[in-house]
């Protein structure tokens, strides 16, 4: 799915997407994809959190997998980065 960001923490994500919000959950799992992504962590010592890369406003394209009511982000990719 397809959406803006309305809220980024280490553990979860809000995208806003046909007006509606969908909450996800994240983990060091979750893969991001961005320009800059690779840099930013590397100069982080190989760990950064989640929110560091993500962030309100930022249109994101989510692959995620239903575990009853829990949808969990495998991927997240930012297509429009907010500065």
């Amino acid at each position: 799915m397809t959406g803006k960001v309305k809220s980024a923490t280490a553990d979860s994500l809000v995208v806003t997407a046909d007006n509606k919000d969908m909450t996800f959950v994240v983990s060091p799992e979750t893969k991001v994809e961005a320009k800059g992504a690779g840099t930013a962590t590397t100069a982080a010592g190989g760990g950064i959190t989640f929110n560091s890369l993500v962030g309100a406003g930022d249109t994101v394209q989510v692959t995620y997998q239903e575990a009853g009511a829990t949808m969990r982000a495998t991927e997240v990719r930012i297509t429009i980065k907010v500065r």
